[in-house]
């Protein structure tokens, strides 16, 4: 929203659309990540290990961001709060949530910078190993 130019129409509708969310309660938020569960960071990271066993080593960076951003959008959806940048900012902007995996920060970040597919899969392993705990900790997921 702090990015948002308002090229034609009611410039005010911007602001009146970010207080009208802000106002979602909790518990819609964690609904929408346990409806959407599957599909945010489970099928990206289970992706980095496919690329792996077809050795197609030039694809896991791409798995490997696309597991970091829909993390980000899990984690923004447990926090109930969002981020104001895309890519790695928005990234870096959610290690200031209070809820996260144990190591987020370091293992995002290393993730992200990594070129190395055995690294991305060492430290891919760990933070979803993070996430689950994180998840079952919230009873987001059941045992």
């Amino acid at each position: 929203m702090k990015n948002l130019v308002v090229l034609e129409g009611d410039a005010s509708k911007p602001s009146q659309y970010y207080a009208l969310a802000c106002r979602v309660p909790e518990e819609k938020f964690r609904r929408a990540l346990k409806d959407n569960l599957s599909e945010l960071v489970f099928e990206s990271c289970g992706r980095i290990f496919s690329c792996i066993a077809r050795r197609r080593y030039e694809d896991i960076y791409c798995a490997s961001i696309e597991t970091l951003l829909e993390m980000r959008t899990a984690l923004c959806l447990l926090n109930c709060t969002h981020v104001n940048y895309y890519y790695f900012d928005g990234i870096r902007e959610s290690f200031r949530f209070k809820k996260l995996p144990e190591r987020y920060p370091v293992l995002a970040t290393r993730l992200w910078r990594s070129r190395s597919p055995f690294s991305i899969a060492n430290d891919s392993r760990e933070l979803f190993k993070n996430y689950l705990s994180l998840l079952r900790e919230e009873q987001i997921l059941q045992t």
